[in-house]
C-alpha cells in the first residue's frame, strides 16, 4: 500500500494488484485520530468520521463508504468552599477546624459538556461518616440536588443536557451545603467533606453511556483562596 493525499487534499491510501487473478488477498490499516476536536461555536457537535474506499478492475468500479459517530464526552467538577456568600448559603463554624466543633461548608458540582447532547444525566457522591446533609441547596438548572439517607449520597439528576454547555454558555452549576463535626483521630489531618464524585450519562448521538468523575473534597480546600492550607483538623 502507497499513502497519499487525493486532489481535494484527504489522506488516502492505493493498494495496487498487478495481476488479481492471482495475486488475491487483503491489506489492512489502522488510522490515528485527533485527540481533541475543537468546539468553538454552537454547531460544532456530532462528529463524524468517514471512510471511503474504492475498487477498480478495468472499467469496473465497486465502493464502500464507512461511517463511525464519535461519543461526546460530560465533565463534572466537584470543589468546596468555607466562605461562599456568593452562592447564596452562608457557613457558620471554626475555620481552621477543631475537634468536637462543627463547621459548615459548600460544594459546587459544575457541568462542562461537548459534542453531543446527553441525557438520564446523574451526578452522584457518598457523604462520609461525621458530615451531615443540611438541606440547603442552589441550583441554576431544574433539577437540584437530593440526599438519599439509605446509601448516604447526594444525587443530583438532569433530564438533558446540550451540547456545548458550559463551554458556550452557562454551565449547569449545583450547590448543597454539610457540616462537618471533626473526631479526635481527625487530628493533624484534612478532614474529608465529600467522597469521589460520580457522573453517567446516555450520550443521545451514539447511544453509549458516558462516565466522568471529580476527587473527594477535603477541608483543604483549595479553591478557596480566603482559607486554602488551613484545613488541617486542631
Amino acid at each position: 500500500g502507497v499513502l497519499g493525499r487525493g486532489p481535494d487534499g484527504v489522506p488516502r491510501i492505493t493498494w495496487h494488484i498487478a495481476k488479481p487473478e492471482s495475486e488475491g488477498g487483503s491489506v489492512g490499516f489502522t488510522v490515528k485520530v485527533k485527540s481533541d476536536y475543537g468546539i468553538r461555536r454552537l454547531g460544532d457537535r456530532n462528529f463524524i468520521l468517514k471512510v471511503h474506499g474504492e475498487v477498480k478492475a478495468g472499467s469496473t468500479v465497486g465502493s464502500l463508504d464507512y461511517e463511525t459517530k464519535l461519543a461526546g464526552q460530560t465533565d463534572v467538577s466537584s470543589r468546596g468552599y468555607f466562605r461562599d456568600a456568593s452562592s447564596g448559603i452562608v457557613n457558620k463554624g471554626v475555620m481552621p477546624p477543631k475537634v468536637g466543633n462543627l463547621t459548615e461548608y459548600t460544594m459546587h458540582w459544575k457541568l462542562v459538556n461537548y459534542a453531543t447532547d446527553v441525557r438520564g444525566v446523574t451526578v452522584r457522591a457518598k457523604v462520609p461518616q461525621g458530615v451531615t446533609f443540611t438541606g440547603s441547596v442552589k441550583s441554576n438548572v431544574d433539577g437540584k440536588p437530593v440526599y438519599d439517607s439509605a446509601t448516604r449520597e447526594v444525587v443530583w439528576r438532569l433530564d438533558r443536557v446540550s451540547a456545548t454547555t458550559g463551554l458556550i454558555g452557562t454551565a449547569p452549576e449545583a450547590v448543597f451545603q454539610v457540616s462537618s463535626v471533626p473526631t479526635m483521630d481527625m487530628r493533624g489531618k484534612n478532614a474529608p467533606l465529600l467522597g469521589v464524585t460520580d457522573l453517567s450519562a446516555i450520550d443521545d448521538f451514539t447511544g453509549i453511556v458516558i462516565h466522568s468523575s471529580a476527587p473527594e473534597v477535603t477541608t483543604a480546600l483549595p479553591d478557596d483562596m480566603t482559607v486554602a492550607g488551613q484545613g488541617i483538623v486542631q
